[in-house]
């Protein structure tokens, strides 16, 4: 039995770790008239290595069973983005609309919109200036659901 807690407390030090690297602070928005609930994660670091985006996509997940579907990816400490991160989003994003929600960008740097335009995602992956742009943008500009 005790090598079992010892392994629990490894495992669960290597997600501290993890969610250090990649997810910088959490916060839910309660939007008042709406009585709704938006998730924002701030993200920092590089979203290259798929352990990251493993738990990315995990997190989301989790918040998506638990009916919170709007979620904002802060992002201006993220400093990286491969074609697996993209993918993450998107396929994120996919999840997230099939659930009846939501993925919006906030104050995305220039070296993480490259990706997204070259990828001629930027239609679909929406950005805004701020968080509080993008928490307005789920009632003014509704996901597509086509």
């Amino acid at each position: 039995m005790k090598p079992k807690k010892k392994r629990w407390k490894v495992l669960n030090k290597e997600r501290s770790d993890i969610v250090n690297t990649i997810i910088a602070q959490e916060e839910t928005v309660i939007v008042p008239e709406k009585k709704e609930k938006i998730i924002v994660f701030y993200l920092k670091g590089e979203l290259v290595e798929q352990e990251k985006i493993n738990f990315l996509r995990e997190s989301i997940y989790k918040k998506i069973c638990r009916g919170y579907p709007k979620i904002i990816f802060e992002c201006s400490e993220l400093s990286w983005m491969n074609s697996q991160g993209l993918g993450a989003l998107t396929t994120s994003l996919a999840t997230l609309r099939l659930s009846g929600g939501d993925l919006k960008l906030a104050n995305v740097p220039d070296r993480i919109m490259r990706p997204i335009k070259v990828a001629k995602f930027e239609e679909i992956l929406k950005s805004y200036n701020s968080v509080e742009e993008a928490i307005k943008s789920f009632e003014t500009d509704p996901p597509k659901t086509n």
